[in-house]
């Protein structure tokens, strides 16, 4: 099983050489995105989403930012229910 959802917590996204292993891991699947923990203001996330798409060379709706601490993320009872949501569901064949 391979992973739909790749979490960043923690990274500036400036080193180009592991930005480039993170664009080709969500390009090479359509359903996969990027979660990125990022310590801003709520109202920054779209401005930040695109500017980090960008950097990393995936289309923004690839992208989503969860404003926040690492330490408060990680500390979130509902963590698990909110990487779920996260997770591109496959569409049904039915």
């Amino acid at each position: 099983m391979e992973a739909k959802l790749i979490v960043a917590i923690g990274y500036s996204f400036y080193d180009s050489h592991i930005n480039k292993i993170v664009s080709q891991a969500i390009n090479a699947d359509a359903a996969k995105k990027l979660a990125i923990v990022a310590n801003i203001a709520a109202d920054k996330c779209v401005e930040q989403q695109t500017m980090l798409a960008r950097r990393v060379l995936v289309a923004p709706e690839k992208v989503q930012i969860i404003p926040g601490t690492a330490k408060s993320f990680l500390a979130n009872p509902s963590l698990g229910e909110m990487l779920l949501k996260a997770v591109p569901q496959p569409e049904s064949p039915f």
